[in-house]
C-alpha cells in the first residue's frame, strides 16, 4: 500500500522482535518497489505488519500498547481495512504533527467504492491538547459496534464516530512506520508491546 504521498517503502528486513516488543525500524536507505504496474523509489525503508491472510474479524474491542518516535517527520499508524480492497479504512491512531508542533494521534473513517470516490469523516485528535504522544508508551483502544467507533487513549474515552458508513467487517489490522513526503527524520523505531482483540 505504498503511496506516492509517502517517503517510506516497506521491507520485511525492517521488522523484528526484541526485548518483548515488536519493532518497526525506519532508516534513510532508498528502496525501489512495484507500484501500480511500474516502480517507485522511496528514500526511506521501514517496516509494516498486518494480520491480512491470517486473521480478520468484525465488531469487538481492540487495544494496543505502543511507542512511536518523537519526530515530526514520521507517520506511524495503527489501523484496519478490508481484505482485497482499499476501502473502508479505520485509522485507530494515526500520528500527525498538530498545529502546536506536538505529535498527536488522530482517528478517522474512510469509505467509498474506491479512492476516486473516497469520502471521510475527517480526522479527530485523541488525547490531551498540547501534549506530545511521541517518545513515550501509551495504550490505544477502539470499541467497534454497529454504526459506532468509540476511541480510547490510556483508558480515557476519546472521539466517537457514529454514522452508517462504519464498516461491519471483516477487517484486518496493520501497524506501519511511514515517513511524510519531503521529511528527513533520523533513523528510528516504533515499538508494539501487545495487541489484543475481544469479540
Amino acid at each position: 500500500f505504498n503511496l506516492t504521498t509517502e517517503a517510506a517503502g516497506f521491507d520485511p528486513s525492517r521488522v523484528s522482535v526484541s526485548g518483548g516488543n515488536l519493532r518497526l525500524s525506519a532508516t534513510n536507505a532508498p528502496i525501489t518497489l512495484p507500484l501500480r504496474g511500474s516502480t517507485a523509489t522511496y528514500p526511506y525503508t521501514s517496516g509494516v505488519v498486518t494480520t491480512e491472510g491470517k486473521k480478520t474479524f468484525g465488531y469487538g474491542f481492540l487495544e494496543t500498547r505502543m511507542w512511536v518516535p518523537d519526530d515530526a517527520g514520521y507517520w506511524p499508524a495503527f489501523w484496519m481495512t478490508s481484505p482485497g480492497i482499499a476501502l473502508p479504512e479505520v485509522d485507530i491512531a494515526e500520528f500527525f504533527t498538530a498545529s502546536d508542533s506536538k505529535l498527536h494521534p488522530f482517528v478517522n473513517l474512510h469509505w467509498g467504492a474506491d479512492w476516486t470516490q473516497h469520502q471521510e469523516h475527517g480526522i479527530r485528535p485523541l488525547g490531551v491538547e498540547g501534549q506530545s504522544y511521541g517518545g513515550s508508551w501509551h495504550t490505544y483502544g477502539l470499541r467497534w459496534a454497529p454504526g459506532v467507533l468509540e476511541t480510547y487513549l490510556d483508558g480515557v474515552k476519546g472521539p466517537v464516530i457514529a454514522r452508517p458508513e462504519v464498516p461491519a467487517g471483516p477487517m484486518f489490522l496493520l501497524f506501519n512506520l511511514s515517513v511524510h513526503q519531503g521529511a528527513t527524520p533520523r533513523p528510528a523505531t516504533m515499538l508494539i508491546d501487545y495487541v489484543r482483540v475481544w469479540q
